[in-house]
């Protein structure tokens, strides 16, 4: 859905709080599946450090070899872009992944993350902000 905001660029299509969490939980699951089947053989704090190593390694593979998708943004039909609209680089990738990663240890900390996401129209997290990148819908047909 396109916001009312006219000076919003035309390739932005605002994506809904909906698609922002389940396209984040698609991902979760599937980083936690991997996380799961190493728990059985490391546990403690090396366990939190592989699993944030998974993580940040699954978000940034994606993100620059798909164009800005990971299969949980495909799945709801959004996309990572540079804050003009461009492709996100390696270094956006890295930014915005270790952002999200950082709350691994302590939970809690993941809604200071988050939270700037339900301030639309950009949604953008504190991992959009620093890695200058905003997460739009895609037109139905590329969805």
């Amino acid at each position: 859905m396109q916001a009312a905001d006219s000076t919003l660029p035309a390739w932005f299509l605002e994506p809904t709080f909906g698609q922002r969490i389940t396209g984040r939980l698609i991902d979760g699951l599937l980083a936690g599946f991997v996380g799961f089947g190493l728990a059985q053989v490391v546990g403690g704090l090396a366990l939190r450090m592989i699993v944030a190593v998974l993580v940040v390694t699954f978000e940034v593979v994606f993100l620059v070899v798909t164009g800005g998708q990971t299969p949980g943004k495909r799945a709801v039909g959004t996309r990572v872009l540079n804050a003009d609209g461009a492709s996100i680089g390696v270094r956006q990738a890295l930014v915005r992944s270790l952002v999200l990663a950082c709350p691994l240890p302590w939970p809690p900390l993941s809604l200071l993350v988050v939270l700037p996401a339900l301030k639309p129209p950009w949604h953008r997290g504190a991992h959009d902000w620093l890695a200058g990148t905003v997460v739009t819908s895609l037109p139905k047909a590329d969805a």
